[in-house]
């Protein structure tokens, strides 16, 4: 007849996981219940552990979003004053292109006006010529 294996209740070394106790009976034997303290002193550890860096990483978040707005905002101010500078430029461009139209107008109908002059001159030279 083959010997009935005996079952030896499992404790993890660093109370990573929770005892096994194979004693019969409804009571627990001295080694998994110190096993089991270590396992929730253990457990207990990591979630305070895990609260902290969970704080911290929302600390963090909050002053990557709070960079990120302070950028947007510099960035923003630094396009309004482009913009209004090239705003003023291009003012100053179409204040030029005016004037330069009506210098050109001036001067076309100066020219229109002397040649115009010219053509009389001409014409009334021809009229009055002796024959």
């Amino acid at each position: 007849m083959p010997k009935a294996k005996v079952r030896k209740c499992y404790q993890s070394s660093v109370g990573a996981r929770p005892p096994k106790c194979y004693v019969v009976g409804p009571a627990v034997c001295p080694p998994c219940m110190n096993a089991l303290d270590i396992y929730k002193q253990v457990k207990a550890h990591k979630a305070a552990k895990r609260a902290e860096s969970n704080r911290a990483s929302a600390e963090r978040s909050r002053q990557k979003k709070e960079q990120k707005r302070s950028d947007i905002c510099s960035d923003h101010l630094a396009l309004t004053a482009e913009h209004e500078e090239l705003v003023q430029e291009m003012a100053n461009i179409n204040h030029a292109s005016q004037v330069l139209a009506a210098a050109i107008t001036l001067k076309s109908e100066e020219r229109d006006g002397l040649a115009y002059a010219k053509s009389l001159k001409l014409a009334s030279q021809i009229v009055h010529q002796p024959k």
